[in-house]
């Protein structure tokens, strides 16, 4: 099964149309990704987040590791079925949320060190032990442990967090290898690039990513390839961020319904806002400029 195929590019900008193919769910992209932080998405079933047209949800492994726990989730035959969800799931690391802990953790070659923000209680996240974790939820896809670049950061604090993440990538990848999946279907195992806003360092990241078992994830040479050619974009950072205007107001009609929607969590009202939004960029009739 090839897990990424570029449909379509643009000739006007770097826009790009794409499907990934996982066991559970075909997902168009780009795409909306909702949120279920805890194992569902907060105030609408499992039935109401698929009839939004919603085929893959993201899970967090701080908080499922916390609670329930991942053991338990195991013994259910994973997240899909812990949650009722039929379509692909994708399980952040922690990474970011042991991170924002910053009076309570504390960061070693080894892993971090935290404790519970539920109870105060300690706990320690290895590379080896959140993919375990991870293999355990069942996620389609799930992420590396890394260690989050604060902003701003100097090329040497950067190099530094960069340093730590290249290491644990590799010690998640021997983990891996030698741990198959849990549930009877592929899970893929993605990596992060890190390095703050410096370029130099952000092409140092993304080329570690890229040799990183690479078969492993892609063994189809054109996913490799498709993979490969968003490589420049994503180098390409600001100290700015990057000023959208929208060339017809009319886009407003969606867009705004889409922001409101999701403040306050109506997946019903704001996954149409979001397909409207993009027929229309892609009829023509809305052109996205960038201005830096």
């Amino acid at each position: 099964m090839t897990f990424f195929t570029l449909e379509k590019k643009s000739s006007a900008s770097k826009a790009r149309a794409g499907t990934l193919r996982t066991a559970h769910a075909e997902i168009q992209t780009p795409v909306f990704m909702p949120v279920g932080t805890a194992g569902a998405v907060k105030a609408v079933s499992p039935r109401e987040v698929e009839s939004t047209g919603a085929r893959i949800i993201l899970g967090n492994t701080y908080h499922l590791y916390l609670r329930p726990g991942c053991d338990l989730i195991a013994q259910a035959g994973g997240l899909h079925r812990f949650i009722n969800w039929p379509h692909a799931m994708l399980t952040d690391s922690g990474g970011f949320q042991v991170w924002s802990l910053e009076t309570l953790r504390k960061v070693s070659e080894n892993g971090v060190e935290f404790r519970s923000h539920l109870d105060g209680s300690k706990h320690l996240f290895t590379p080896e032990s959140v993919m375990e974790a991870q293999r355990k939820l069942g996620a389609d896809i799930f992420m590396a442990f890394d260690e989050c670049t604060p902003y701003p950061a100097t090329k040497e604090e950067a190099a530094k967090s960069l340093a730590l993440t290249k290491l644990w990538h590799e010690r998640a990848v021997r983990w891996l290898t030698d741990h198959p999946e849990l549930h009877g279907y592929p899970q893929y195992f993605f990596g992060i690039a890190q390095g703050g806003m410096h370029e130099e360092l952000r092409a140092e990241a993304s080329k570690a990513v890229d040799t990183m078992d690479e078969e492993e994830n892609f063994p189809d040479p054109t996913d490799r390839a498709a993979m490969e050619s968003n490589r420049n974009s994503m180098l390409r950072m600001r100290d700015r961020g990057t000023i959208f205007a929208w060339e017809r107001l009319g886009f407003q009609n969606y867009l705004a319904p889409m922001v409101q929607a999701l403040m306050v969590n109506d997946l019903q009202v704001a996954f149409p806002a979001l397909t409207g939004a993009v027929s229309q960029i892609k009829a023509g009739k809305v052109k996205v400029l960038a201005v830096t």
